[in-house]
């Protein structure tokens, strides 16, 4: 029946001109106009704050997602150079013993070849 507050306030209009009779009738229109006028600004009002809260709101979560991009990022870069660095210690020691088993191979192949020219 009464979907918005337009339909309200012509409702209370009516009301207000059936009540209030022929000679009170103009005031009690400018009153209700004044009324309504307030009741516009009022809620234009509200909905710009509203708008201003939600952008201050907005703006604060991109600063946060923002700010935890550049955390999440930094700690990305320092754990993948900690395990470039592990895996090239690791590549390291691989190869240093593989040089020490070759070395090994050489000395012995020394000993039989020396053996076989005696």
């Amino acid at each position: 029946m009464i979907n918005s507050i337009d339909d309200f306030l012509v409702l209370v209009l009516v009301g207000l001109l059936l009540f209030s009779g022929d000679k009170n009738s103009l005031s009690a229109i400018k009153s209700a106009i004044r009324g309504y006028n307030e009741l516009k600004r009022k809620q234009s009002e509200l909905v710009s704050e509203l708008r201003r809260e939600l952008e201050d709101v907005t703006n604060s979560t991109d600063e946060i997602v923002r700010e935890t991009t550049q955390v999440t990022s930094r700690a990305f870069r320092e754990t993948s150079t900690t395990f470039n660095d592990a895996a090239k210690d690791i590549r390291v020691k691989i190869l240093e013993e593989r040089i020490r088993e070759l070395e090994e191979e050489i000395e012995r192949l020394k000993k039989q070849q020396g053996g076989v020219n005696k």
